[in-house]
């Protein structure tokens, strides 16, 4: 019962569905979690909007120019001295941090407190299934292979949702507030500094199907070095005996390494694709400088308002790459363990 076996059963579609299935038995906690991060994203939004409004408030006080366009009309009173104004913009981005730090801390615990619960009803429902199953299923099997799956694999399968679900909901909330926001501002400028973006998608799926082969074969490898680990400590007597301590220890070394090994090509992989990866959101920012630079010293874009509020959410986008990089790792390390652990669960009784 290896994990070839675990391949033929299962394809990446039905894994897929069986892990949004369980989370869908947790929806309430997923949905509060990503609501909480897109109120995250919502008020970092607002403070980059309310730094941008106190430059050019800045700016038309010492250039002697146009007052800047309040949002939503609301406009301090006219009685307002430049330093009153400029303290209430700080004391409104101060409260923007505080409330951010507040949300960030609750939406962290959230997160924990699921992930857990999760964690915790995947071992019990491997543990009870284990109890009910035939020797068959035990003489066909390595014992080391079923440890594997009841707490490495089980760990795995719970990081589809906080690590990917939940993850990638946040990813694309994100990148739609701040595209919606940035259209707003300027349409042109919009499409010019986020034409690169479906590259970065393209290149995602084309990495995660590149590397999915290779974290299937990490499972094995992990299930053999195990078996002997296990095999060592069961028969210790027996190779004591007949002084196979040696040729034992050169066989988990070999074991050890072939997972270093494949471990080490695939964080190539990553060190690789995080880069290039990063390289393109970085070209945003030269048509940001170029043809947002353009349109602010004509007067069609604000310094503030405009041009530095798309630097800030241009920084913030680039910053999601390595969210994207860790949500195709974790989703083919679930997808891995995924399939180990639902064979025991379907495992007839």
């Amino acid at each position: 019962m290896g994990q070839q076996k675990s391949e033929r059963r299962f394809s990446t579609g039905h894994l897929l569905v069986r892990l949004l299935g369980l989370a869908f038995r947790y929806r309430r906690a997923c949905v509060v979690v990503t609501v909480m991060h897109g109120v995250l994203v919502l008020l970092n939004v607002a403070t980059l909007g309310l730094t941008g409004l106190g430059i050019d408030f800045l700016q038309s006080q010492a250039l002697n120019g146009s007052a800047p366009r309040w949002p939503a009309g609301i406009a301090p009173p006219s009685g307002w001295s430049p330093l009153q104004v400029v303290l209430a913009l700080s004391g409104a981005v101060l409260a923007g941090a505080l409330a951010s730090a507040v949300v960030k801390y609750a939406a962290a615990i959230a997160s924990a407190a699921l992930s857990q619960r999760v964690l915790l009803q995947l071992r019990t429902d491997i543990y009870a299934r284990l109890q009910r199953l035939s020797f068959r299923f035990y003489d066909s099997g390595q014992s080391s292979s079923i440890i594997n799956r009841a707490a490495g694999d089980a760990n795995n399968v719970r990081a589809f949702l906080d690590g990917v679900l939940i993850r990638m909901l946040t990813v694309v909330l994100t990148l739609v507030l701040y595209f919606v926001y940035m259209l707003q501002v300027h349409v042109g400028l919009t499409l010019a500094c986020l034409a690169s973006t479906p590259l970065l998608w393209v290149g995602s799926v084309l990495f995660s199907r590149a590397v999915q082969p290779a974290y299937l074969r990490a499972s094995e490898l992990g299930d053999a070095m195990v078996r002997t680990l296990v095999e060592n400590l069961q028969g210790m007597q027996v190779v004591k005996a007949f002084a196979r301590t040696a040729e034992q220890a050169v066989k988990f070394q070999a074991a050890n390494e072939s997972i270093r090994s494949l471990k080490f090509s695939i964080f190539q992989r990553m060190s690789t694709f995080q880069p290039l990866m990063g390289l393109l959101t970085q070209l945003n920012m030269l048509s940001l400088i170029g043809y947002g630079g353009r349109l602010v010293i004509q007067g069609e874009l604000s310094l503030g308002s405009g041009l530095f509020v798309f630097a800030g959410l241009l920084q913030d986008f680039a910053a999601q790459v390595p969210h994207i990089t860790g949500f195709v790792n974790s989703f083919q390390i679930s997808l891995a363990s995924a399939g180990r652990v639902f064979e025991v669960l379907d495992e007839p009784e």
